[in-house]
């Protein structure tokens, strides 16, 4: 069953954010000084992209967002039971790797690229960071959590390589972290940004990665993020937690520390742990459901409608071009006679529910969010926006997931007679 968290909020700025934990296939040696009879249990890697316009300070204190974070990676620090480290880029300045400590962080100067202007948009910059942890830890669980702008498409949208403007700024997509973690395994992919946690994305690490969970949101993320301190605080307290207690708790901690003011916009944000083991049968049930509706499309045509505008993820706006699964699906069900389309619908939620096991919402997105996106336009046109979010038409169809029957289901919808492409958000 979904476990749901719902915390009354009022209102935030931006910010995405990520943690980062990692468990390899390859034995690795140079470990840090743990003590033999007690290896720590889980390694905590973060990410930390704010060579872009995250690199703020907001809120009521006068602390940047990247201080902020952290400095609650510092309250636990690595402990006996954590090994935590951090590679930060920021606006100004070079990255630099540190392994974080209680109340203070160490510069890690071996790192091969200790206190260069690196591309965080470059796998290879992922991949080393990774490594290079993976080198010096013995961790048996691994947790992993991306900190920047998120998207279907990139999980750190916008990096500056350089000063000044002689190179564009850089991005990772998720198939370029899928590339940069081969060969590693990962317990939980962590994404404290915008947009992440939606169906393609998922299938692609399910079905391309060696990852267990992903801890997402299907919308908008704000500046305070994933509550790292406590994620720690929690490893520490509990070393032998399972990734999936974790994911879950990761659910908790986010929507505990939203809990309390200031909120700004963070009123809109949500938080889903989604077991990866799942996706394929999530995916199987989906794209059976398209083929249901597929074979007399004309008939669901303004049962697809009401579904669609009765499922709008919250991100500042309702015309983004994707929907939320579980209330689409649900909607669409009310509003179909059809026994199997019922059925079908049925099929679906019963995956979902399996899929998509705990959940943080607020006030006001607790109606509107269940967990994870998917991509429905309401017409070819729509698709721009995309692009907006650094996609595009041939970018969507190369995912894994449109290509099992998703994609041209909602070509059928457009070629309707009458159809979607005739309404209005």
């Amino acid at each position: 069953m979904r476990s749901r968290v719902t915390v009354r909020l009022t209102c935030s700025a931006i910010l995405i954010l990520a943690v980062l934990v990692v468990q390899p296939l390859l034995a690795c040696g140079n470990v840090l000084d743990n003590d033999d009879d007690g290896l720590p249990t889980w390694l905590v890697l973060v990410y930390l992209d704010g060579d872009n316009n995250l690199d703020v300070t907001l809120g009521s204190s006068e602390v940047g967002v990247v201080q902020e974070d952290l400095n609650e990676l510092m309250r636990v620090g690595s402990t006996e039971n954590v090994d935590a480290f951090t590679l930060v880029d920021r606006f100004d300045g070079p990255a630099v790797l540190y392994r974080v400590l209680p109340g203070e962080l160490e510069e890690m100067t071996d790192y091969q690229f200790h206190e260069d202007e690196v591309n965080m948009g470059d796998p290879r910059t992922l991949r080393s960071f990774v490594s290079y942890a993976f080198n010096k830890s013995e961790a048996e669980q691994t947790i992993i959590v991306f900190w920047d702008h998120g998207t279907p498409y990139y999980i750190a949208l916008d990096d500056h390589p350089c000063e000044g403007d002689e190179v564009e700024p850089d991005s990772l997509t998720h198939k370029e972290v899928i590339s940069a973690l081969d060969g590693y395994h990962i317990d939980i992919l962590g994404a404290d940004e915008c947009l992440v946690g939606q169906v393609e994305v998922a299938y692609e690490y399910a079905r391309f990665a060696d990852v267990d969970y992903l801890v997402a949101s299907e919308c908008y993320t704000g500046w305070r993020g994933i509550a790292y301190d406590r994620i720690l605080e929690e490893i520490d307290a509990n070393p032998g937690i399972t990734p999936r207690e974790l994911s879950e708790a990761m659910t908790v901690h986010f929507t505990e520390m939203l809990s309390m003011p200031p909120y700004k916009a963070e009123i809109i944000n949500s938080k889903a742990a989604v077991d990866l083991g799942m996706m394929d049968d999530l995916s199987k049930s989906i794209c059976g459901l398209a083929e249901v509706l597929t074979k007399d499309i004309d008939e669901y045509t303004n049962a697809l409608m009401t579904a669609r505008c009765s499922s709008q993820i919250l991100y500042g706006t309702t015309a983004v071009s994707r929907v939320d699964l579980g209330n689409f699906v649900e909607v669409l069900s009310e509003n179909v006679a059809d026994q199997g389309v019922k059925a079908a619908c049925s099929a679906v939620m019963d995956s979902y529910a399996e899929a998509v096991f705990a959940i943080g919402t607020t006030m006001i997105t607790e109606p509107l969010h269940t967990g994870l996106g998917i991509y429905f336009p309401i017409a070819p046109n729509h698709s721009l926006e995309e692009f907006m979010l650094g996609g595009s038409d041939a970018e969507y169809r190369s995912y894994a997931f449109p290509q099992l029957g998703w994609m041209d289901f909602i070509e059928t919808c457009w070629d309707a007679h009458g159809g979607l492409k005739a309404g209005t958000v």
